[in-house]
């Protein structure tokens, strides 16, 4: 076979399980925008939003099917008196498919 023949075969084949290897099923469903919008309704229950720090969104465990996801983690913020506590929390949210997101419900707060 020519040099130049092997030379493209094996640019061919490294482009193809390149793509193959980095491409992820379009199923529509935004597992990590689940996780952030439920951070958005935690921080609106909590007694010093600011003081929140969250798991990265890429940690979540996240269940379901549809449009609907369960997330669930753990957020560490301070509470009335000021001592920092994690808590963790199981938020159930429904995209509602125009860039909007239900509560369906939030548990674990405390």
């Amino acid at each position: 076979m020519m040099p130049t023949m092997r030379l493209i075969l094996t640019l061919l084949t490294t482009t193809v399980a390149l793509t193959a290897c980095s491409s992820t099923p379009d199923d529509g469903r935004d597992e990590i925008g689940a996780g952030v919008m439920c951070e958005q309704f935690i921080e609106e229950r909590l007694v010093s939003p600011g003081s929140a720090e969250f798991q990265p969104a890429g940690e979540y465990v996240v269940s379901g099917s549809g449009s609907e996801y369960v997330v669930s983690g753990h957020v560490d913020s301070d509470n009335a008196f000021g001592a920092s506590l994690r808590s963790d929390f199981v938020c159930t949210i429904r995209d509602n498919g125009d860039d909007s997101w239900t509560l369906v419900d939030l548990t674990g707060l405390g």
